[in-house]
């Protein structure tokens, strides 16, 4: 994606060098943009069939360039050939080309038809052009650097009016570039298009999910309260739109917790057995929510499954410690320990010594070995957390004091992939005397030596059969 954006940005300069010299120039240059002038060429038979039947803003007249190789190429061979520039990254042949079909919209509109109409969907390349150089034009002609005299409001509007009859995956690969053109640092689907996306969702309400989709940025730092009203509207009447309900709930959260969390809290007891639809209200909670209120709510909330959403809230700023405090009053009042397992898994920005800590006190094993999972994941594990291991794994008999083989594993399987040296090879031998142990379990013998089978010099377990199964 980093690599599209900096060949719009070419097409841009491209484009905009040729507005503001192009005049100067003793020979006719490939391609003339003036602002004030009129197309010289009327739409053929073809173009008008492809305008829609019902009434929709115009596009501003475009503007006129002296005719060039690309425009001249039958379209569908130039979609194949923007495909293929792309996936060579020739960046000189793909500004070539989008700048030719940028150049003239018709033909960027010509292609949004053929998507519109599926005309394309046995050609995946001419596709995958297609989609490329339209992300391209919403790109460049909503940048504030484009010469071109287009009504980049009205193209945008005319691809989020096709986008509910392009078929998949190219519907996706299209909103996908919706969501993602940037002009700078501002998204080009802005508030501005909120009313047209939520017209757009409830006249196809098969599409609900893909136009819910698109408002992702626009319920980010919302201050507008127009947009607040819809934001509001959206969320009351979502329902079981998963998307919606979380960026609607998102938007309000941000705007005013205090009035919105005891209904997001409701609506998640009423969606009992509605798994995406939990899953969106506590992932607008832990994004959008004050941390000391996200962290109090997800606490009330907690059930197993959410460790991405307590993961989120703990990398927001104070997260953790809002985390940390609400795990300290779990445990000093004896409170339900799924809370505490999912308050120790977002704490992944703590230290070893913390969660170690966490592991040596907290009397339910579960969430002992979920504090050395949080210490050991994404990051290496000192020999403190190694000493905890061991220790808890010698007292597996004992619910209370220890953890489980097959929980040890599992961090054990953390430590070999995340740590190197001395911790390592220390957690090798580990393993090791577990797959050998015959008072273990068949089970947990036969994961230890799998897990550590890709660690181990080729042959090390070739003779090895625990339980009737080999560890190969």
């Amino acid at each position: 994606m980093r690599w599209f954006l900096a060949c719009v940005a070419c097409v841009i300069v491209a484009l905009a060098f040729e507005w503001w010299v192009g005049a100067a120039r003793p020979e006719p240059p490939a391609l003339v943009l003036a602002q004030d002038e009129q197309p010289t060429q009327a739409l053929s038979g073809a173009d008008l069939e492809l305008q829609p039947a019902a009434p929709r803003e115009d596009l501003a007249p475009p503007a006129t360039a002296a005719p060039t190789a690309a425009a001249e190429e039958d379209l569908v061979s130039l979609l194949r050939r923007v495909a293929l520039a792309y996936a060579a990254q020739d960046s000189a042949e793909l500004t070539a080309l989008l700048t030719g079909l940028l150049a003239t919209p018709a033909r960027c509109e010509e292609a949004l038809a053929l998507l519109e109409k599926g005309g394309l969907h046995e050609d995946e390349l001419a596709c995958a052009g297609a989609v490329f150089t339209l992300g391209a034009a919403i790109t460049c002609y909503g940048s504030a650097k484009s010469a071109l005299a287009v009504d980049a409001h009205a193209f945008t509007v005319r691809v989020l009016e096709a986008l509910a009859d392009v078929q998949p995956p190219e519907q996706q690969d299209l909103a996908e570039q919706l969501i993602q053109a940037r002009d700078g640092e501002r998204y080009l689907l802005d508030l501005s298009y909120l009313g047209k996306i939520l017209e757009l969702r409830g006249l196809h309400p098969e599409q609900a999910e893909v136009y819910s989709g698109l408002l992702v940025h626009l319920s980010e730092n919302l201050s507008d309260e127009r947009g607040l009203e819809e934001f509001r509207a959206l969320f009351l009447t979502a329902g079981q739109d998963p998307t919606a309900v979380k960026l609607s709930l998102s938007a309000l959260l941000r705007a005013d917790a205090t009035s919105w969390l005891a209904m997001a809290e409701t609506l998640f007891a009423d969606a009992r057995g509605n798994g995406p639809l939990r899953s969106a209200i506590a992932y607008a909670i832990a994004s959008a929510a004050p941390v000391e209120l996200a962290a109090a709510s997800l606490t009330r909330l907690a059930n197993t499954g959410m460790y991405t959403e307590f993961a989120l809230l703990g990398m927001r700023a104070g997260g953790s410690d809002a985390l940390a405090a609400h795990y300290n009053e779990l445990v000093a009042a004896g409170g339900s320990s799924i809370a505490r397992k999912l308050l120790v898994s977002g704490l992944r920005n703590e230290t070893e010594p913390v969660l170690v800590g966490i592991a040596a006190t907290d009397p339910d094993p579960g969430v002992r070995t979920q504090a050395l999972l949080t210490s050991s994941l994404g990051r290496p594990s000192g020999p403190e957390l190694l000493d905890r291991l061991e220790s808890l794994h010698a007292r597996r008999s004992d619910p209370a004091q220890g953890i489980a083989t097959a929980q040890a594993v599992l961090v054990a399987g953390n430590v070999l992939i995340n740590s190197a040296g001395a911790e390592r090879e220390r957690v090798k031998e580990f393993l090791l005397r577990i797959a050998g142990d015959a008072s273990e379990s068949d089970n947990d013998r036969l994961s230890a030596a799998r897990t550590l089978a890709p660690w181990m010099p080729p042959g090390t377990f070739d003779n090895w059969v625990i339980g009737g199964q080999s560890v190969r």
